[in-house]
């Protein structure tokens, strides 16, 4: 970083130079303070155990006195410890195996903390049974530099702001932790940073250790000694190997044996004469043939004075010295291993095994229980009379493990007998004996199989004592410990932890393939069985980033999980079905189950949860899925009897529930008849829509109480996709979900009776079939245009039906070229299941009008005034908001004209086509040339716009899913009576728009003749549809810079009232966005609003007279990034006297939106016409407990249904909708499920069953519909105050339904404030 830098300030005092002086800042208490933070994260990434001062202590505990002095007089060491300019910054010390090398290394470290300079020194210790990974060593080495700099902070320059501020998970990032101790060492306040590494050569032992942990870290330190050789040194001992030679062969090394020998000789003549026995002579004896055979081994040399001191005469001592000693260790070993008595081989097989093959050191109360687990002829239960005796257990230990102390914080009252104690084998050349001789213990009195040295040991010992009886339910918290099932507390049982986290590791080491497929059926039934419950809620709140995304270096864009099952299991059949099964539940849950432990990080919603599994609703995984059983709190379904959605069997998927919640539709699509595809090129569209039927299957669930919804009807529709205009609504065959500005490609109307598949609409009959509404798209009505079979929503009422759409498809947009390929007829479609009428196909006629143009009523400006508005009016309670539209100058949300505010029919032509009577309106401007002659922004606005108010122009980056279309916006409404079978068109009306609005489709009064549409930029179109008369009225966003994004209406069962609610987002600062995109920064959010107003309805004239404000609630809601428009994050569910919202998110939020003030309320329920004035300071309600939900509901549908009492109670229910995920296809490769489950690259399966579908360009994975019971008081709680109201500014019309005016001038206080004084 400050190579080549020469002499630059930062401060006021000069500190080390690096090639150069600089001055640095002093440090201030809040970077102290920030610097003990980021210890905190980097040791959370080793556990906060300080494993390498643990290995000093260790060595240095061994160093005989005056050994290794030879180091410090060695030319080659002095020159790398004290030369500045040497080009030679890293030393490597090579010896043979057990020549003291990691001893040597721990006195070096010593002498370099003990000598005067005090420079910083940072080292790491190897270890054969301990496995560190890069970004543990490197956060180790970090620790141990800010421990050197935390006694000079007032001294040191200040870190990086980046740094500080690094986040938990950034600080498991190998890069980022790289980068921090580069910082460290160039910042640190000593002239000289040693690292020294130990034991390099045990890294080498298994396959992957070497690259995954030391190797790169050697690489990185080498690396900044070669940048910085006057300010960084590297020390490297270990065997001389050759992979570590090919990283060091540039560099100075000192092969330690020759110096081994001769402190070999100082160490036997400091400990021989400590043997009690034998005299003088018999000592020199002994001396003399040590040293020979000794050679540069202290391990063998300290082995056989243990084996001298061990002899309790002196006769055997000779004996021993006599019979000559084991040429090397492995005639040693072979020799303590043959002399271990016959009763004690079984328990030093099962000890030797558990240690050699273990993933981590265990520990003596570890080692114990595991080796019990083994001894119990009782499995589902541990038999007290089984366990093990401890003394035995020691006999076995002697003279090969040793007890290490254990450095915890715990309780250490049990260190008296062991259990605070580690397990290790005394060196790696036991354990590398031991895997070459697994059958040293075996003797013609024991089958092979009772005392071999066996990795399915560990195996067996695992998932032993993970299926005993105690763990077959979820373990309970009381007070602050876990406990099982039978009252033992969980930190008696630590056996359980190391099971649970590495029982699949153990068993990847079973590698014949005949045994694997003996386990499959074991492993299968463990996974299954609701012991694996447990496991997963071990891990949850033990093992630490257990259930974490990772990122790899080398690939930016591709996260991966922990693989949580051996790798073999997971080739097979089963082994992948459940793999992909504990993906997608990962996938739903993982965001739970990391609780905090996982990233290192509390996190506010879920840490209070760590481990209550409970909360999970495993009923909605699916009906097959293998944790679907396991004990939830709440009852969850998923609407599916099959397990999953297979990939080629579905292109497309939609659902809807009923207003009351009680059914739910879904409809899955799929193409049949589809062309094989020889090329790379996915298949033209053109092809598709000539080739392909759409295979459509709808299905109706009843949704009962705390029980599997019931399907009460399976329907499949055969729909050729040149029939419903295809390309109108899919522009890639492969993806119907990609990128658009168009409708969904089918969709069902909001109480499901009605089923849009492309322009083909079908209704639903008395027995719950859907059958085609023909002839909607008569030629004589639209003249053959395409154009006009566009819709979007659909809306229906007894016999009326509403369609509607608000885009403007263009020429370009509609490729004449497909024409042709599309048949208008009904006569082809076929409908499985049911019987179609062919009679109810024949051509409907428009509608002939009884009276006159001049029979037609419209809604004057006064009419809100006038007596049918005014029958039931609420005097004073809205009058001061009643104004004019210029009032709010300063919301910038006045908009152009009134679509229909003209009674005259000005402002567009009036046509009658067909031959009827039907007056359609169209708007003037119906060029194809103007439409394409420019590119609009984003909403297209201006082009229609007179007031210049403020919009979003230009915020495309906003919505995700919306591609901005070159034709202008237009609202399209037709109302068609479908009496005796055929379809007439009763009222029809184009209008062109400002800008979009989602999720809005039109109601219909319960009694009146009566249609409500929201049109967009807040204005609402009235439609009497049997006087084919209407009128557009204006409501206001209610804060400035504000546009809505969705109106949704709805009218009260009696018809008095109608509720609107206005989904608002307010626009960031432009500023703020240009400066984020100039940054690369993440754009501002939008912040959303809910405005709720209630209306009260003409009685006389409820067709023809705008209604009345009688109420209104404006409710906060959160900033979105982006938003999906086919999926807003809100969905509303309307009851009597409350508005329920639900946010799509992982935790339930809704909020109870009273409908009516309490006074409104109170007249409703008693029927009386009281005009006081009403209390409108209701708060908005929210549930007082947590519920959690699937991860996935951030982006799926979301509603809750209140419960309802009386004499059929219902419970309260929330029901998830669909989630589908467009994974990218993987050309080549091992069978992959990309970013959505995830690839594990050692699973090479076949692929065939995949390969047999149609070739596409991507995958589509569906999650079915959920349904969720809810207990009001045990899951909810009591209804509290959410504090989510916000105050509505008064004398500005906000939620008033107004007449738009036309022209008006902005106010700009740049330009319009000449002013003059106003003195009265």
């Amino acid at each position: 970083m400050f190579e080549n830098a020469q002499k630059f300030n930062i401060g006021s005092f000069v500190t080390n130079s690096i090639q150069g002086d600089y001055v640095v800042n002093n440090v201030g208490k809040d970077e102290k303070r920030e610097i003990f933070e980021l210890y905190s994260r980097l040791a959370q990434n080793f556990d906060n155990e300080p494993y390498y001062s643990s290995r000093q202590e260790q060595n240095l505990r061994r160093l005989t006195e005056g050994t290794c002095k030879w180091l410090f007089e060695d030319p080659a060491f002095l020159q790398w410890r004290d030369d500045p300019g040497t080009g030679h910054p890293v030393l490597w010390a090579h010896g043979s195996p057990g020549s003291g090398k990691s001893t040597l290394c721990s006195q070096a470290i010593r002498s370099l903390a003990d000598s005067p300079k005090k420079p910083t020194v940072a080292y790491h210790f190897c270890d054969f049974a301990r496995q560190h990974k890069e970004v543990e060593i490197l956060s180790m080495l970090a620790c141990q530099l800010l421990d050197a700099d935390s006694t000079a902070f007032a001294d040191l320059p200040p870190l990086p702001i980046s740094i500080l501020s690094a986040a938990a998970l950034q600080c498991k990032r190998a890069d980022n932790v790289r980068n921090i101790v580069k910082h460290l060492v160039l910042r640190s306040p000593k002239e000289m940073v040693y690292f020294l590494l130990d034991g390099l050569d045990e890294e080498l032992g298994q396959k992957g250790r070497w690259h995954d942990g030391i190797c790169p870290v050697l690489q990185f330190l080498v690396q900044l000694a070669v940048e910085f050789p006057q300010h960084v040194r590297v020390w490297v001992s270990s065997q001389g190997r050759g992979e570590i030679k090919d990283q060091l062969f540039n560099f100075q090394s000192i092969d330690i044996v020759p110096f081994a020998r001769d402190d070999i000789v100082l160490y036997l003549s400091k400990k021989v004469p400590e043997l009690r026995g034998p005299t003088e002579a018999d000592q020199k004896l002994f001396l003399h043939t040590l040293q020979n055979g000794a050679e540069s081994s202290f391990i063998w040399a300290r082995l056989m004075l243990e084996e001298l001191s061990q002899r309790p005469t002196l006769s055997s001592m000779k004996e021993f010295i006599e019979a000559g000693f084991p040429r090397n260790l492995d005639d040693y070993y072979q020799k303590i291993f043959d002399r271990c008595p016959q009763h004690l081989r079984p328990l030093a097989s099962m000890v030797f095994s558990l240690l050699v093959y273990a993933k981590r050191p265990l520990r003596f109360c570890e080692l114990w229980e595991a080796v019990w687990c083994l001894s119990s002829k009782t499995k589902d239960i541990l038999n007290p009379d089984d366990k093990p005796y401890e003394s035995h257990l020691r006999d076995v230990f002697q003279p090969f493990i040793e007890l290490v102390p254990i450095h915890s914080t715990e309780d250490k009252a049990e260190t008296s007998d062991g259990l605070q104690f580690t397990c290790r084998i005394i060196h790696s050349t036991l354990k590398d004996f031991l895997v070459e001789h697994r059958s040293i213990l075996c003797t013609d009195d024991f089958q092979f199989e009772e005392v071999h040295i066996c990795p399915e040991l560990a195996v067996k010992a695992c998932l032993n004592y993970l299926l005993q009886s105690r763990f077959s339910d979820l373990l309970r918290k009381e007070g602050e410990q876990w406990h099982d099932i039978s009252g033992t507390p969980v930190m008696n049982n630590r056996f359980l932890i190391y099971a649970a986290k590495y029982w699949d590791k153990h068993l990847d080491n079973v590698l014949d393939q005949d045994r694997q497929k003996e386990l499959i059926p074991k492993v299968t039934a463990f996974v299954k069985s609701p012991n694996f419950w447990t496991v997963l809620q071990v891990q949850a709140i033990w093992v630490q980033a257990q259930f974490s995304s990772f990122h790899t270096f080398s690939d930016e864009g591709t996260k991966w999980l922990r693989r949580m099952l051996p790798w073999w299991f997971m080739k097979s059949d089963e082994g992948f079905r459940v793999w992909m099964q504990n993906r997608s539940f990962l996938r739903q849950w993982r965001y739970f189950l990391c609780c905090g432990i996982c990233s290192g990080a509390a996190h506010t919603h879920t840490s209070p949860y760590t481990g209550q599994m409970d909360y999970i609703w495993t009923g909605a995984l699916g009906p097959d899925h293998f944790l679907t059983e396991r004990r939830s709190r709440v009852s969850s379904f998923a609407l599916t009897t099959e397990e999953s959605v297979v990939r080629g069997s579905c292109v497309f998927f939609t659902d809807q529930t009923s207003d009351s919640g009680s059914e739910a539709y879904t409809l899955r699509i799929k193409y049949t008849n589809l062309p094989a595809n020889t090329g790379d090129a996915p298949l033209p569209l053109s092809t598709v829509v000539l080739k392909v039927t759409l295979e459509c299957k709808s299905q109706t669930w009843e949704l009962q109480d705390n029980t599997s919804p019931i399907m009460k009807n399976e329907q499949v529709l055969q729909v050729p996709a040149s029939s419903c205009d295809f390309d109108l609504y899919v522009h890639d065959p492969s993806n119907p979900y990609a990128q658009t500005d168009r409708a969904p490609l089918a969709a069902f109307s909001s109480d499901g009776q009605t089923l849009r598949i492309g322009s083909k609409l079908f209704q639903r009959d008395l027995h719950g079939n859907f059958t085609p509404l023909p002839n909607i798209h008569s030629s004589n009505i639209v003249g053959g245009s395409r154009r006009t079979r566009y819709i979007e929503e659909v809306s229906r009422h007894g016999q009326f039906l509403a369609i509607t759409s608000r885009t403007r498809l263009s020429s370009k947009e509609l490729d004449r070229n497909f024409d042709d390929l599309h048949d208008d007829s009904d006569d082809e479609l076929d409908v499985q299941e049911w019987n179609s009428d062919e009679d109810a196909m024949d051509s409907w006629v428009i509608k002939e009008e009884d009276s006159d143009e001049s029979g037609q009523e419209f809604a004057s400006d006064d009419d809100s005034l006038s007596e049918g508005s005014s029958v039931f009016s609420n005097q004073g309670r809205f009058d001061d908001d009643m104004i004019n539209p210029w009032a709010d100058y300063h919301l910038g949300s006045s908009d152009g004209s009134d679509s229909e505010g003209e009674e005259d029919g000005g402002g567009g032509s009036r046509w009658a086509l067909g031959g009827g009577g039907l007056p359609i309106e169209l708007d003037s401007s119906d060029s194809e040339e103007e439409e394409d002659s420019k590119e609009p922004p984003a909403f297209n606005r201006h082009l229609f716009r007179e007031e210049d108010d403020e919009d979003w122009d230009g915020l495309p980056q906003y919505f995700s899913d919306q591609k901005t279309s070159r034709s202008k916006p237009r609202a399209t409404i037709a109302v068609f009576d479908t009496t005796s079978g055929s379809s007439t068109c009763v009222f029809r009306k184009q209008i062109p728009l400002r800008c979009r609005i989602y999720a809005s489709p039109p109601v219909f009064h319960p009694s009146k003749p009566l249609v409500v549409w929201p049109l967009g930029d807040g204005d609402i179109l009235f439609v009497d549809y049997e006087k084919s008369t209407s009128f557009t009225r204006r409501l206001r966003p209610s804060t400035p810079f504000t546009r809505q994004i969705s109106i949704q209406c709805t009218f009260s069962s009696c018809g008095q009232y109608m509720h609107i609610a206005a989904l608002e987002g307010r626009r960031p600062d432009p500023k703020t966005i240009v400066k984020a995109e100039k940054h690369k920064a993440p754009l501002p959010p939008i912040h959303l609003a809910l405005l709720t107003s209630t209306y009260r309805l003409s009685s006389k004239k409820t067709t023809r007279s705008p209604p009345s404000l009688i109420h209104r609630i404006r409710i906060d809601l959160k900033a979105v990034k982006s938003l999906n428009t086919r999926q807003l994050p809100f969905n509303l569910t309307w009851t009597k006297d409350y508005l329920y919202v639900a946010a799509s998110w992982k935790l339930l939020q809704v909020w109870r939106v009273p409908l009516f003030s309490e006074v409104e309320a109170t007249n409703t329920k008693e029927g009386d016409g009281n005009e006081a004035k009403c209390d409108d300071s209701q708060p908005v309600m929210a549930p007082e407990k947590t519920v959690f939900m699937p991860k996935t509901c951030t982006h799926r549908s979301v509603r809750f249904f209140p419960a309802v009492e009386g004499d059929a109670p219902v419970s309260a229910r929330i029901v998830v909708g669909h989630e589908v995920s467009v994974v990218e296809d993987q050309p080549k490769g091992p069978r992959s499920l990309g970013p959505l489950f995830g690839t594990h690259p050692a699973v090479d399966v076949d692929t065939q069953k995949l390969e047999e579908e149609p070739t596409s360009t991507s995958s589509l994975f569906f999650e079915f519909p959920v349904v969720c019971y809810l207990d009001e008081e045990k899951n909810l709680g009591e209804w509290v105050d959410s504090m989510s109201r916000t105050k509505i500014t008064e004398n500005l019309g906000i939620g008033a339904l107004d007449v738009r005016m036309e022209g008006m001038e902005k106010f700009n206080p740049d330009d319009d404030c000449e002013l003059e004084p106003y003195y009265y």
